[in-house]
């Protein structure tokens, strides 16, 4: 597979890790979360830096060497690495792994795919996969108010009530469908 293509580098990634800070869905996470953490695609350490704080032991990585760069100097102790996540081999298995808004950024279908699988297989038995990635249409989004946090909140807490809030990591099956 070839390498995602990724403009995350350079001024980008400056603005990224010096505008980009606030972090207001790790509130909306923290109940699926468990340690270890895996930030994958943790950029600049938006959500890995607050999570780090709260006292998860978390590790991030993310296909922008730049990017890493920036997460490791507001993150010093922390575990980073550059990798694509169709080609991730973490240091160990999580207990939760966070993918926030990391699928389809110069990534094709295929390596999307292997990036699930490689995401399943990371997890520690019974792991918690929090997925967050804006794909609906913008009038659906917008028509049923899922773009605001707010919207996300409501959109978890029905879906918690059906069993579908946190995907747990049973089989590569049901993580792929």
């Amino acid at each position: 597979m070839r390498a995602p293509q990724t403009w995350h580098h350079g001024l980008i990634a400056d603005w990224w890790a010096n505008f980009n800070l606030d972090a207001p869905e790790v509130e909306l996470y923290r109940p699926y979360l468990r340690s270890a953490v895996l930030d994958a695609g943790c950029g600049a350490g938006r959500l890995l830096v607050p999570l780090l704080a709260a006292g998860y032991d978390i590790d991030g990585c993310d296909v922008s060497a730049d990017m890493i760069d920036r997460c490791r100097k507001r993150a010093p102790g922390a575990t980073l690495w550059v990798s694509a996540l169709h080609e991730l081999v973490p240091p160990r298995r999580y207990g939760s792994i966070v993918a926030s808004g990391v699928f389809g950024l110069g990534s094709t279908r295929a390596q999307d795919e292997e990036a699930v699988r490689r995401l399943h297989d990371a997890l520690e038995p019974c792991g918690t996969l929090v997925l967050d990635n804006e794909e609906a249409p913008w009038d659906c989004a917008h028509a049923t108010g899922h773009t605001s946090l707010r919207g996300r909140r409501r959109l978890m807490e029905s879906s918690s009530r059906s069993g579908a809030a946190s995907t747990r990591s049973t089989s590569r099956t049901a993580a792929l469908t």
